[in-house]
């Protein structure tokens, strides 16, 4: 019988990182409030997570400490999240990302 690899040195193939972006991300105003400086915030509905055990780094949106916090700890769902705030992860997501490559293309 063959081991099976431990979960944390497996190789997660198919996301998507990109350090630069994360940093574009953060330099973007909340989503919510607009302060700055915000963290890039992976969202978690979509099917990327579910394979991959994490959000590619091109779906990430800018989210200032508080409503970070926020989001996780008091909301726990994002769908109610966006609901409450009027957003919408997945567009603003894929605006940022297009954005972001034209720049450094």
């Amino acid at each position: 019988m063959i081991p099976k690899t431990p979960k944390h040195n497996r190789i997660r193939e198919g996301r998507h990182k990109d350090k630069a972006y994360l940093i574009h991300v953060s330099e973007q105003p909340c989503l919510c409030c607009g302060v700055s400086p915000t963290q890039a915030h992976h969202p978690i509905a979509n099917s990327s997570r579910r394979k991959y055990g994490k959000a590619h780094d091109k779906t990430a949106v800018p989210l200032c400490f508080k409503h970070h916090v926020q989001l996780h700890d008091i909301f726990g769902c994002e769908d109610d999240f966006e609901i409450h705030y009027g957003l919408d992860f997945e567009g603003t997501g894929n605006e940022l990302w297009k954005e972001y490559k034209s720049r450094i293309m």
